[in-house]
């Protein structure tokens, strides 16, 4: 009998070859002899079958399978792993002082964004500067870096300051732990931050 593997082209012509051939070992039947003649004509058709699947590659792509059933298509594959937020910076000029709200996490790739950021506040002749940090849920020790850096600049010649504003607890506890509290005037949110200076 023919594989099932074998496409439906394939699967008609062996089927005409093995009918052929049976009909022709049963007009001249000698013993065991055509029986084996007959098996092995069989196997050929066989292999003829497996490498047409071979040939075919859709026809076996259509046969994978998992251990959990029908083999998914890329589309339906588990999505991988959600990554991390890039930093986005939005800086607004207010009549008192400048607004920079960050979002995402500041991690040591993202620590010399934000010194960007500050550095063209400071370089227009600017130093009272709040940083909205409800956004943020991490920070690494190259942005608190950046952070007294330019609270020293700003405090200069008393100039101005660096305020944070909206910490999330996460973000406080680094900061307590750093031992940096004491140094930042930190308000619950950007409005009263605004309004302190």
């Amino acid at each position: 009998m023919c594989s099932p593997m074998y496409p439906s082209d394939d699967r008609s012509v062996a089927s005409i070859h093995i009918i052929h051939v049976a009909a022709t070992c049963g007009k001249n039947i000698r013993g065991h002899i055509s029986f084996l003649y007959f098996a092995a004509y069989c196997g050929i058709i066989r292999a003829l079958g497996v490498i047409g699947s071979l040939q075919n590659p859709e026809h076996l792509e259509n046969r994978c399978t998992t251990h959990k059933g029908i083999r998914k298509t890329p589309h339906e594959e588990e999505p991988m792993e959600t990554q991390a937020r890039k930093l986005e910076i939005v800086t607004t000029e207010l009549k008192r002082c400048d607004l920079v709200k960050f979002d995402g996490r500041i991690d040591s790739s993202a620590a010399p964004k934000v010194e960007e950021a500050l550095k063209a506040i400071i370089d227009a002749g600017r130093y009272r500067i709040v940083l909205d940090m409800s956004g943020v849920d991490f920070t690494s020790s190259a942005f608190l870096r950046v952070l007294i850096k330019y609270m020293k600049v700003c405090k200069r010649w008393n100039r101005g300051d660096v305020r944070l504003a909206a910490l999330q607890q996460r973000i406080a506890d680094v900061l307590d732990l750093a031992g940096l509290t004491p140094l930042f005037k930190i308000f619950e949110d950007d409005t009263l931050a605004v309004g302190s200076f």
